[in-house]
């Protein structure tokens, strides 16, 4: 019993270790995520608000739909707003002190997001699909760098946490049902993702593990859509009118062609592309070492999430695809592992 528990302590030390050096080497990350945020650098999602209003503080406002279901994406940085000293900017001017430590808090819940994601992309390449110690490395130190293609000032980093969080333990029928139920309130694109995977195994890969798992996803989809049709929030109604989809995936593609598109949108999505077609590569040497988790088949989640995005007006397409990184990247990171490192002796 003892030695168990040593083994379960050495066996969890690497990631700790990386989430210690990833602290120490990124927390600049952090006031970068805040400055982008409070100074307005880029057009974002105000969640502050919103987080605001939750906390019962002065100047909260409800959000529109689709933000005000992202709850649990935003009451995940409470604990920040009241434990975090202020930090002021000297040209912010007269902001309200609520308001900045409002998104103070976000963005230290962004900043953690990224780290947390970045150790279990590392989990996921090293215990399930049972990657050396270097391929975790790499597949930590790619996953932190492209996470940046991500909206910092925003929850997607929050979004893609949990992602890799589930996609980890997504062949634990309980762990993965929770968390695909409970990511309703952090972002609906997590479920939508997990349905494309599973069912594409069920149809593609005769897979029948993946029926379950497919089925708790469409629920969740499902519990969404109702709920988002029941309460009635205003904003952004056109992303349920289906028989718009046509006409605005035509528009999406159509906007691609700009330099702005070509680095926002169509780089990311070919980044993630790579990732694919490497990991796609690493499957066709030892498919059996990695059908549990990956298959040919997972493309349909970067397809579907790209022409879901497209349908429902989104402009920024590349910050949408980055969820699908925590599918793709472990395995390709395992090739790179495998032909970088072939004639060496560091694996």
């Amino acid at each position: 019993m003892f030695e168990f528990g040593n083994n379960k302590c050495r066996a969890a030390s690497p990631a700790l270790l990386l989430l210690l050096l990833l602290i120490l080497c990124s927390y600049w990350s952090f006031f970068n995520i805040y400055r982008i945020s409070i100074f307005g650098v880029v057009p974002q999602d105000d969640y502050a608000p919103y987080l605001l209003y939750l906390l019962g503080q002065e100047g909260g406002q409800l959000p529109g739909s689709p933000f005000v279901y992202r709850i649990f994406s935003v009451f995940l940085a409470a604990p920040f707003f009241f434990v975090l000293p202020e930090i002021k900017f000297s040209l912010i001017g007269d902001l309200n002190s609520n308001y900045m430590r409002a998104v103070q808090a976000l963005s230290f819940a962004a900043y953690l997001s990224s780290i947390v994601a970045t150790v279990f992309v590392y989990l996921i390449t090293t215990k399930r699909f049972e990657g050396s110690a270097s391929d975790g490395l790499i597949s930590s130190l790619l996953a932190f760098c492209a996470l940046q293609f991500s909206a910092s000032a925003g929850t997607d980093l929050t979004a893609i946490m949990l992602l890799a969080v589930t996609y980890f333990y997504s062949r634990n029928r309980i762990i993965f049902s929770i968390l695909v139920l409970v990511s309703v309130g952090f972002n609906e694109k997590i479920a939508l993702i997990f349905a494309f995977i599973m069912i594409s195994k069920v149809v593609f890969g005769r897979d029948k593990t993946s029926i379950s798992p497919a089925l708790i996803s469409m629920i969740a989809i499902s519990v969404y859509i109702v709920i988002r049709l029941l309460s009635g929030f205003p904003g952004n109604e056109h992303q349920l009118q289906a028989f718009a989809y046509p006409v605005r995936v035509a528009e999406s593609i159509l906007g691609l062609f700009s330099l702005k598109q070509f680095v926002l949108s169509v780089a990311p999505m070919f980044l993630v592309g790579v990732f694919y077609f490497l990991a796609l590569s690493e499957w066709k040497i030892d498919s059996g070492r990695y059908k549990r988790y990956f298959s040919p088949s997972d493309l349909m989640a970067l397809l579907g999430l790209f022409l879901v995005a497209m349908a429902t007006g989104h402009q920024v397409l590349g910050r949408i695809v980055m969820y699908c990184l925590p599918l793709y990247l472990p395995v390709a990171s395992i090739h790179i592992g495998r032909i970088t490192f072939s004639s060496t002796s560091l694996r």
